[in-house]
């Protein structure tokens, strides 16, 4: 495996695990909303 496929595949993971970040912030929020408009 040379530098660049290595590169690659981190900026990859990278990615992956900043969108699942950003997911995971939103569901959060909409789930603070929902309670916020239940209570």
């Amino acid at each position: 495996m040379n530098l660049i496929e290595m590169s690659k595949i981190l900026f990859f993971l990278f990615a992956v695990n900043r969108s699942f970040q950003i997911f995971n912030l939103t569901a959060t929020f909409c789930k603070i909303k929902s309670n916020f408009i239940n209570w």
